[in-house]
């Protein structure tokens, strides 16, 4: 009869231990992207040719641990893509991931895409481009660049288009249209070689911090 205490004592912690890793899961259940590893990823470039067909979309994180987008999807007013495919590491700070449609992968200057999606994967006259209801950028008539050189940051501030995928290739798509030469009769061409440099820098500013996390 005096281990009947101690058995009760032991029953009374086991209940307590499970009803804690019940509320625990329940926390992480309902914490939703906090818990997740995918949601630090944000839009970075959006790139359109004028009929829609050579379109890439450029993510970009700061954070490690992002690489599950299996179950994730990208999707415009247009179109819906699910990733189907998580990313090669888990080693994910300051690196790219690029969306790119089928024709692009043809284009000169084009760099190999991690996903790639269906041509007029969003509207070139105006759209909302959503990542995982975690990250949009909305661009409207005319804020697209389709002159087959210039793309748009999430900012939709305008330079020459600079695709970087997951492995560091970078690229840059070259699609003569016509109103290119109309481009380069303006101001807006010195312009944009500004805005590369900019750009170029900034991409510079990542792989830096890259280097210096993996020495």
């Amino acid at each position: 009869m005096r281990f009947r205490p101690r058995r009760l004592y032991a029953l009374r912690q086991g209940v307590a231990r499970l009803a804690a890793t019940g509320v625990a899961i329940a926390l992480i259940t309902l914490a939703g992207p906090a818990g997740a590893v995918f949601h630090k990823w944000q839009i970075n470039e959006i790139y359109s040719n004028s009929d829609g067909t050579v379109q890439f979309i450029e993510l970009f994180t700061n954070d490690d641990l992002q690489n599950e987008l299996s179950f994730e999807s990208i999707f415009s007013d247009l179109s819906t893509f699910q990733f189907g495919a998580d990313l090669p590491d888990t080693a994910t700070a300051f690196h790219f991931v690029l969306i790119g449609t089928q024709s692009y992968t043809q284009a000169p200057g084009a760099v190999a895409p991690d996903y790639m999606v269906t041509d007029n994967f969003f509207s070139v006259d105006g759209d909302i481009i959503n990542f995982a209801n975690v990250d949009e950028v909305e661009f409207g008539p005319g804020d697209l660049p389709v002159d087959g050189d210039l793309s748009i940051d999430r900012n939709l501030v305008p330079s020459p288009n600079s695709p970087i995928n997951f492995a560091f290739e970078e690229g840059h798509v070259m699609v003569p249209e016509p109103n290119r030469i109309l481009l380069q009769g303006t101001g807006l061409f010195s312009v944009a070689l500004l805005k590369l440099g900019r750009r170029r820098r900034s991409r510079m500013r990542a792989k830096t911090g890259l280097a210096q996390r993996l020495s």
